[in-house]
């Protein structure tokens, strides 16, 4: 159960804020039969507009967020709870010889999972 007394950050709200913002965006794009004929006729919608404005916010604050993490990892500032998460144990994977997954499409693989 999540602790609802645990401090937040003013970057945590906005991102929070707007992925609800962005998936309810989506979902009424996609239950709206005029939008997809409107995009596939090249038509940039009102409601397409507000969802790519939401969904730039959550990729800049994921991607902020991750690289805030991955230099914490690096220098070794992370706690035991951090060290034990999917993030750090992901960019240990990153980090072996053999992975064949790229830094970029590691980055964006975890901005996808963060939304």
């Amino acid at each position: 159960t999540a602790d609802p007394e645990a401090p937040t950050s003013a970057e945590d709200d906005e991102f929070c804020r707007v992925a609800v913002e962005s998936l309810n965006l989506l979902i009424a794009q996609l239950m709206d039969k005029t939008q997809l004929p409107l995009h596939k006729m090249g038509f940039e919608t009102e409601a397409y507009r507000k969802y790519v404005v939401a969904q730039d916010a959550v990729n800049r604050i994921a991607r902020e967020k991750i690289s805030r993490f991955t230099e914490r990892h690096e220098a070794g500032e992370l706690d035991d709870f951090e060290k034990a998460s999917y993030l750090a144990r992901a960019i240990n994977r990153l980090r072996a010889d053999d992975c064949a997954v790229t830094a970029e499409e590691f980055e964006d693989i975890c901005v996808l999972l963060l939304n």
